[in-house]
């Protein structure tokens, strides 16, 4: 039989019996004219057409121990099969000129293809589903039907769709196998292997036609796939690195792929870091460091960006720096330059800080400490003598210390009114750093308040929506003794306390305390007309020998490092104990990670979570199988005070109150 023949038969044949015909004998010496376009869809069976437009859901994971859920599994699969059946037929077709060892290495995998639909179609009988029980998308008939080169379909077919299927046939084989069915893990390890050899297959002719470099093959790749396909369907639900490698992939390629990620069809979000917002509404020029900073964290927001939308980046991060956080679980969003996304349509743009449509004053100190002495005075706070004092004047300033002074408070800070992570503060001893103090009430007033012995910082992580606020989560913050942020601690609100701190800090009174703050704050960003993220920093300190809680020491109507904390403290197994931290490069740390279950969580860890090449600050996520473990390896990085990295001397539990001032 001549091949042209055997494609015929696959491609319009309306019986099964056609479409698996296999010959013995098989002759090109008759291609044939080259069919001119391809129909709209195969000739198929009654009841196994395509359907377009119709989500055709697929078993969960969970259901897979039920027979019928197993069976209607494979018919997916075997739908696929007879689909990759079809349009290597319509390749045969439509390039008859294709070089004839290229043509006969697809006839051998189409025979394959035709194998692998008769092993799904005998065990769909065996869990009691015929075929055309599950409609057949025609979604790989759409995206490849258009093909106009043999590489069209080398880079459609090989390396997209067959390439996914590496992952998804090994992962489906463990599946399989996990709830007792061999049978079909067999049929399944039968695919895994074959389809091996299909992409190599494509690959061997794509480096020949192409004959792109090692380290220009992913560009080649990109360039050469069809504009119905994307990179992100060359990788199934895990990434099977070693098939690939078999497949003779090179590693820069891998882990390319294994990081890339963009939108299949939902018109993505666009997320943009940019730290600097009080410092633009104090209307200051933006510093040198602060640009630094921005640039060297500015992929942050992946931790919180859904798999389909973009983060907005100067320079698109390395593989070899994204490669170990997909290994660790997180999904990872696609990355585009400023240049990139001048082309792009999105759905919307998710700054970190929106001053465009979040009110101006709800940056300021002084507003939260207002809130604060609203606290005082609806009696949810017991020491309205602390609530920082918004001074304009340096004779405010003095008048205010001298107060604070005869209160028996010392030392103060001025805290500039719009300053972030810890900034802008000034200590005020005896006499007043008069000329400083000078050049920041220029700008705007100062928040006077006394600077107490920290013990623990923590943050509330709200979101405020049009329907209300909720408050997401109570976070730890691992600040310096200056008050500048330098981590979150990622562990249990109170792990590594001293017993009776913990006590006080889990006890009731503590914390209604921080939830009746957290709906005083979110009723008034709601009010207010902010919408999004947003933290308040609330502070415990001691004086006279027992605790105190400062329910708001700041708000930031904006996403927070701790946000971010939470979208890391995801992908860390329960008991863990993890902590996220902001070092200066070069620091000396070797990467490490350890994983268990699907998807993965870190068990272990000390993970970049920003790309250290060439920056001058970078995050590092650590974790570790104890407190004790944790702390021992925080303290070679952080001068963070928290008992976490810093020893602190022991409280003999007092009369704890629910008041107090704020340390910097």
């Amino acid at each position: 039989m001549e091949i042209r023949d055997l494609a015929e038969r696959v491609l319009f044949g309306r019986t099964l019996a056609e479409k698996l015909i296999h010959p013995e004998e098989l002759t090109d010496e008759r291609p044939g004219v080259a069919l001119a376009r391809a129909p709209a869809e195969p000739e198929r069976p009654a009841g196994l057409a395509l359907v377009r437009r119709a989500r055709v859901p697929f078993p969960a994971l969970a259901h897979l121990d039920q027979v019928d859920a197993r069976g209607h599994a494979l018919h997916h699969f075997a739908s696929h099969e007879l689909l990759a059946m079809e349009l290597m037929a319509l390749a045969l077709l439509r390039f008859p000129d294709a070089p004839p060892a290229f043509r006969r290495g697809l006839v051998a995998a189409l025979h394959e293809e035709q194998a692998h639909f008769a092993l799904y179609q005998a065990r769909m009988g065996a869990c009691g589903v015929p075929l055309g029980a599950v409609p057949a998308s025609a979604l790989f008939w759409d995206a490849l039907a258009g093909m106009a080169s043999p590489l069209d379909f080398v880079a459609g077919m090989s390396l997209t769709f067959e390439q996914a299927n590496l992952d998804y046939a090994g992962f489906y084989r463990r599946a399989f196998a996990a709830v007792g069915d061999a049978e079909t893990a067999a049929v399944l390890d039968q695919v895994y292997e074959d389809e091996i050899g299909h992409v190599k297959l494509g690959l061997v002719w794509f480096r020949r036609w192409l004959s792109p470099g090692p380290d220009a093959e992913w560009a080649a790749y990109t360039e050469a796939l069809p504009t119905t396909l994307q990179p992100s369907r060359a990788k199934g639900l895990e990434f099977d690195a070693e098939a690939r490698r078999r497949a003779g992939f090179t590693e820069g390629y891998i882990d390319t792929l294994r990081v890339f990620s963009r939108s299949r069809g939902r018109v993505p979000d666009l997320h943009v870091f940019d730290p600097a917002a009080e410092i633009v509404l104090a209307g200051r020029p933006v510093p040198a460091v602060a640009e630094t900073l921005r640039a060297d964290l500015e992929t942050l927001p992946m931790f919180l960006a859904a798999a389909d939308d973009a983060v907005l980046v100067g320079r698109p991060p390395r593989p070899a720096f994204l490669a170990p956080l997909a290994e660790a679980g997180f999904t990872l969003p696609e990355f585009v330059t400023p240049e990139a996304a001048a082309d792009r349509t999105f759905r919307q743009r998710r700054p970190w800080a929106d001053l465009a449509a979040t009110p101006a004053h709800l940056f300021r100190k002084s507003w939260a400490a207002g809130l604060l002495a609203g606290l005082a005075e609806a009696g949810d706070f017991a020491d309205a003598a602390v609530v920082g004092a918004a001074c304009r004047t340096l004779a405010e300033v003095e008048a205010h210390a001298t107060r604070l002074r005869a209160l028996g408070f010392a030392p103060l800070v001025a805290k500039a009114d719009l300053a972030t992570a810890g900034r802008g503060h000034i200590p005020l001893g005896d006499a007043l750093p008069v000329a400083r103090l000078r050049r920041v009430l220029a700008i705007g007033p100062v928040v006077v308040e006394p600077w107490l012995d920290r013990v623990l910082d923590l943050g509330l992580q709200l979101h405020v929506s049009d329907t209300g606020w909720r408050l997401d989560a109570i976070t730890r913050g691992l600040v310096d003794a200056r008050g500048q942020h330098r981590g979150v601690a990622l562990t249990r609100l109170a792990a590594g306390l001293p017993e009776h701190l913990r006590r006080w800090l889990m006890g009731a009174a503590t914390q209604a305390a921080l939830r009746r703050a957290a709906d005083h704050v979110g009723a008034a960003l709601h009010g207010a007309g902010h919408r999004g993220f947003a933290g308040v920093d609330a502070l415990v300190y001691r004086r006279d020998g027992a605790f105190h809680l400062k329910p708001i020491v700041e708000v930031n109507p904006r996403t927070t490092m701790g946000r971010v904390a939470l979208g890391l403290r995801r992908r860390v197994a329960p008991g863990a104990a993890a902590a996220w931290i902001q070092v200066p490069t070069p620091v000396d740390a070797t990467p490490h990670l350890q994983v268990r279950g699907q998807p993965p969580l870190i068990e272990d860890a000390v993970l970049f979570t920003t790309d250290p090449e060439g920056a001058r600050f970078t995050t590092l996520l650590v974790v570790a199988p104890t407190v004790e473990a944790l702390a021992a390896r925080l303290a070679a990085w952080t001068t963070a005070v928290d008992p976490l990295v810093s020893a602190h001397e022991s409280v003999a539990p007092g009369a704890a109150t629910l008041g107090g001032p704020s340390q910097p």
